[in-house]
């Protein structure tokens, strides 16, 4: 039992690992422009990224100074999503649950309901967060055995935003 246990966290553990990547990626492509401006809040966010994976207790305290700190309301609940994956990390992974909720509610009411009607962000930071919420979500899931299908549907969403994403870095 205890053997399954220690499997299902070091699981757990590298499958947001995964979520910390995709998130990453995504807002590492943006215009070279946008990569210029924001190379020190990216090196911050790696930074973050690799304190929630370690997690490094000083982490917390370093996401609610980001919250406190940031500039616009995107970069605010990028804070707050990494907030849900340091607590799905923990023995408190239930504290998640509704950062998750909040993270996902705001990027699909974004862009005047764009989110509503095709599915997807219409821009790449929101497709960004709304991957990563999912993905949280997704792991999250997966820890409590949850309902397998309703996972695979998750990282199958996450799929399609990260498609999106690139779709409207390369096109849009």
């Amino acid at each position: 039992m205890t053997k399954t246990n220690s499997y299902i966290n070091k699981l757990l553990k590298i499958t947001l690992i995964g979520c910390l990547a995709i998130i990453a990626i995504a807002i590492q492509s943006c215009t070279s422009k946008q990569r210029n401006e924001g190379t020190a809040y990216d090196n911050s966010m790696r930074w973050l990224d690799d304190s929630i994976a370690a997690l490094a207790p000083s982490a917390p305290q370093a996401i609610e100074h980001g919250m406190r700190e940031a500039n616009d309301s995107i970069t605010y609940y990028e804070y707050k999503l990494r907030m849900a994956m340091y607590y799905s990390l923990t023995d408190h992974p239930e504290r998640a649950d509704t950062l998750i909720k909040n993270v996902k509610a705001f990027a699909a009411r974004q862009d005047d309901g764009f989110y509503a009607v095709n599915g997807t962000c219409a821009s790449p930071r929101l497709n960004s967060l709304m991957a990563g919420a999912k993905a949280c979500e997704a792991a999250r899931d997966m820890s409590i055995h949850r309902d397998p299908r309703h996972i695979v549907e998750l990282y199958n969403k996450i799929e399609c935003q990260v498609c999106a994403h690139n779709s409207i870095q390369f096109f849009g």
